[in-house]
């Protein structure tokens, strides 16, 4: 609900119900059903390595790492983490909707050839107010356009400045002085509008000039669709004409796209500033540590520059789709660490040593984590087949940010809790 997108607010309350509707059957419907079921028998963990198969082999593997190579685990996978997180200096923000499409898709191909032989797709108007019909403002439109036409990214212009001149090729031979200009009198300005109305149809000029010519368009069409360029290149006219008094306005869909960018940015740290808020106060509650609540968050910090540092190397723009990643990986994400963190202090209240205590952890909670892991992997995995690319990413994305969460519960939270032996996990003296 605190980005700033509205798909993002919505996608929000309806995953709240969800989980809501979820949590209900879970503490309900589950144990309803599972009274009927016989019992299932108990798992216990062998000691003998050579008897573990499968993933008691695994969690043996696990357990044993975690409390035998605690320090070294936990720095090795912070370095990891940090090395990996040096690609978001090449994460890019780009909003451009033909890039949500494969090469062959018709959308693509479609957005291609309006870029390169119809002058572009994306459009800017720079509004002028005055006396249309004055020489001098016109020169002043026709100044400015040719300006903006040197600019590479620029396809095609239009403005009643360059229809002016195009009614002078018409009236005036090659070799005559008019030819190609803009009258120097009002009255003769007036005449070519008059003799066009006359002779041609008046819409042509609706979309350039107003009825009582006073207001003038020039309309920019942009030939690149990243909206990195187009945002320098709109920064760039807004810059040319900001102390220019006929100008009124300058908008169009490029600068709303433009600045979308900027604003997906900002409310994807705004998002993920008040989750990381939220959900420290829970945890910090629940367990009565704010050191409790410190050590399950670093996990969730580090995933996420993981999230956006392996964005950032394969070259995955962060756009309206990709944004809403890193706030689901925190709710992902951050299950993990309280069910491992909140079992390993009920173990130690049983008056478990640390290392045995972690040890039944994760061969139990561990588990459950892994299983429910590799769920919700297979689920998003069956994204990957979309054409759709933003949804393709998705998917692709959210079983990295899985990937890393589980790795960030199972392994660096278990040896932190093991190397720095926290208070609020210690066995309470009575």
């Amino acid at each position: 609900l605190g980005h700033i997108l509205i798909p993002a607010g919505q996608m929000g309350i309806l995953g709240g119900l969800g989980i809501t509707f979820a949590l209900i059957a879970s503490l309900f419907f589950i144990p309803a059903v599972s009274s009927f079921l016989p019992k299932p028998k108990p798992i216990i963990p062998r000691e003998v390595d050579k008897d573990l198969k499968g993933m008691n082999k695994l969690l043996s593997l696990v357990s044993n790492l975690v409390v035998n190579r605690s320090r070294m685990v936990a720095v090795l996978l912070i370095i990891i983490s940090l090395v990996v997180a040096a690609g978001i200096l090449e994460l890019s923000v780009n909003t451009n909707s033909a890039d949500l499409y494969p090469e062959e898709h018709p959308v693509k191909e479609s957005a291609q050839l309006i870029n390169n032989e119809l002058g572009g797709f994306m459009p800017l108007s720079i509004v002028f107010e005055g006396d249309i019909k004055d020489p001098h403002l016109l020169r002043k439109i026709d100044r400015i356009e040719k300006e903006i036409q040197k600019m590479p990214q620029v396809g095609t212009t239009q403005s009643i400045a360059k229809v002016t001149r195009q009614i002078s090729r018409a009236m005036n031979n090659p070799d005559e002085a008019g030819y190609d200009k803009i009258p120097g009198s009002y009255d003769a300005v007036s005449q070519y509008f008059e003799m066009y109305l006359m002779s041609g149809d008046p819409e042509d000029l609706e979309k350039m000039v107003d009825f009582s010519f006073r207001r003038a368009m020039i309309l920019i069409r942009f030939n690149d669709l990243n909206t990195p360029v187009i945002r320098k290149c709109v920064a760039q006219i807004k810059e040319m004409v900001k102390d220019d008094p006929d100008v009124k306005y300058v908008g169009g869909n490029s600068d709303v796209f433009s600045e979308m960018d900027k604003q997906i940015v900002y409310g994807q740290f705004k998002s993920l500033f008040l989750s990381l808020i939220i959900i420290f106060i829970i945890i910090a509650f629940v367990f009565r540590s704010i050191k409790g609540a410190l050590l399950q968050i670093i996990p969730l910090v580090l995933a996420m520059c993981i999230l956006f540092g392996v964005m950032g190397f394969a070259g995955i723009d962060l756009n309206f789709t990709t944004a809403l990643i890193s706030s689901i990986m925190i709710g992902v994400g951050v299950d993990y660490t309280i069910h491992l963190v909140w079992r390993y202090r009920e173990e130690r209240r049983k008056g478990l040593v640390a290392e045995e205590a972690m040890k039944v952890t994760i061969h139990t909670t561990g588990r459950g984590i892994i299983f429910n892991a590799l769920s919700v992997i297979v689920g998003f995995a069956a994204l990957l087949f979309s054409s759709f690319l933003p949804v393709r990413f998705f998917g692709l994305l959210m079983v990295i940010i899985i990937l890393a969460c589980l790795i960030g519960g199972l392994l660096l939270v278990p040896s932190l809790c093991i190397a720095l032996k926290p208070k609020f996990l210690e066995p309470k003296n009575d």
